[in-house]
């Protein structure tokens, strides 16, 4: 499975990293969870920007929860 985050809208960050990256995906009981990390911080205020990431995490048939820094998001 290939999965992905997007940010969008929140312009240019100011440090020149990437402010988004998957740090890791895991499995229990045959359900799949993303642990996913966003730097907060200043950003240039261009709306045009977005930032994805996308990970191929083989043997997990879906996603059910998404942790992203530590706000938890669950799927149906």
């Amino acid at each position: 499975m290939i999965v992905g985050i997007l940010a969008d809208n929140f312009g240019e960050f100011l440090n020149n990293e990437w402010p988004l990256y998957i740090e890791s995906a895991k499995t229990a009981s045959g359900n799949g969870y993303l642990e996913v990390s966003f730097k907060s911080g200043p950003y240039h205020p261009l709306l045009t920007d977005g930032y994805l990431d996308l990970a191929y995490i083989p043997e997990i048939p879906a996603i059910r929860e998404i942790r992203i820094n530590k706000r938890i998001f669950e799927i149906p």
